[in-house]
């Protein structure tokens, strides 16, 4: 299957190696308020930490926790993925060694800055990332087994998901079962318009695919459409 869509274009997705312009992302994240995601234990634990809050020294990020917030951290060689909402996209990369510090000034956590980041910019067309957990289920195995995709972001024509590298390539998935919080589950069918590379929740390379809705019903749509204004209007 072709990378290229014929349908709902892929939004901006980079892969930012230039330390100038990865330090550049991370100091807008930190000024720009909004969410930052750790998925740590191998993406099997999500801990939720004020943007506002991240600071940007010479060689380690520091992310002060609200005051009385006991983090899932108790070993100084913790690793994790970082998620951060930007006001335009949004960040993801690979925290090493994660540390735990207790201070006169509050409770920390810090890491190095990353060489790596992946950016996922928005496009125009109401493309919004997803601060908080949302899943896509679909059967894909001839056993019927279920697979659980992570939403990555979601516009009217479709969503971002993050899958393992060998997903098949495919180019539909048939009564797949979308659940976004805060919404009536929507099972529908999607078609695949592209395939890119992208990183997963414990810093494993994966794919980005991105899902297009063939033909929703009215009621759904309307639905869907509420629902991407008001995370539109919330960031």
């Amino acid at each position: 299957m072709s990378d290229i869509s014929t349908g709902e274009p892929a939004p901006g997705l980079s892969l930012e190696r230039d330390p100038a312009i990865v330090r550049r992302l991370l100091a807008s994240a930190a000024t720009g308020g909004g969410a930052m995601a750790l998925w740590l234990n191998a993406g099997r634990m999500r801990m939720l930490v004020d943007l506002g809050r991240l600071e940007v020294g010479r060689d380690r990020l520091r992310m002060r926790l609200p005051a009385g917030y006991s983090p899932p951290v108790d070993a100084p060689d913790a690793d994790a993925v970082c998620v951060l909402n930007l006001v335009d996209g949004s960040l993801r990369f690979a925290c090493r060694a994660v540390c735990l510090h207790v201070q006169d000034d509050g409770t920390f956590l810090s890491t190095a800055i990353p060489d790596v980041v992946y950016l996922l910019r928005r496009r125009a067309g109401f493309r919004v990332p997803m601060a908080d957990e949302a899943w896509l289920y679909t059967h894909i195995d001839d056993d019927g087994s279920e697979q659980r995709l992570e939403v990555l972001d979601l516009s009217f024509g479709g969503v971002g998901v993050l899958a393992e590298p060998d997903f098949p390539d495919l180019e539909r998935l048939e009564g797949a079962r979308l659940e976004l919080p805060g919404l009536q589950p929507l099972v529908t069918d999607f078609r695949i318009c592209n395939r890119s590379p992208f990183m997963l929740r414990d810093s494993r390379p994966g794919l980005r695919l991105g899902l297009a809705f063939p033909g929703l019903p009215a009621v759904a749509r309307s639905r869907l459409r509420a629902y991407v204004q008001r995370l539109e209007s919330s960031n």
